[in-house]
C-alpha cells in the first residue's frame, strides 16, 4: 500500500486515497496481480475494525475489492472477497468483470491479518 500523490488541503481526498496492490493465485493455476487507488485511508481504519471483527459485509467507495462473511464457526470463518474493475484480469473467463473468492479463514489469522494491516496502514494516516 502507498499514498496516491496529489495537492493537499484538510479532508483532501487526493491526499486520502491509498494504492492497494494485491496478488491472487488460483488452485486451477490462474493468477494475476492488480494495483489501484481503490482504498481511502479512513477505509484502512474500517478494514482494521472488520478484520478484528468480521460480522458483516465490508464495502467501499470504489468498488474494487469487497469483503463479507459467508458462514460462521466457533474457531473459523468463511469469507467472502469480491473483486471488480481493475482487480480482475481481462479475460473471458471473468464475466462483467467481477470475481468473487471464498476462503476459509481461521480466526487466529484474521486476527494476524488485523494487526499486520494495522501497522501496514498506520504509516497512511486520514489527512
Amino acid at each position: 500500500m502507498r499514498r496516491q500523490e496529489g495537492p493537499s488541503g484538510p479532508d483532501d481526498w487526493d491526499q486520502n486515497w491509498l494504492i492497494v496492490s494485491g496478488a491472487v493465485r488460483l488452485a486451477e493455476g490462474w493468477e494475476w496481480t492488480f494495483e489501484d487507488p481503490c482504498l481511502t485511508a479512513w477505509e484502512a481504519v474500517d478494514l482494521v475494525a472488520w478484520l478484528e471483527n468480521p460480522t458483516a459485509a465490508l464495502s467501499f467507495i470504489e468498488p474494487v475489492i469487497s469483503f463479507g462473511v459467508v458462514r460462521r464457526f466457533a474457531d473459523r470463518r468463511h469469507t467472502r472477497i469480491g473483486l471488480a474493475f481493475e482487480a480482475v484480469p481481462h479475460r473471458p473467463e471473468f464475466v462483467d468483470d467481477e470475481f468473487e473468492l471464498i476462503l476459509e479463514v481461521d480466526n487466529a489469522d484474521l486476527a494476524a491479518a488485523a494487526l499486520d494491516w494495522w501497522w501496514e496502514r498506520v504509516a497512511f494516516p486520514p489527512r
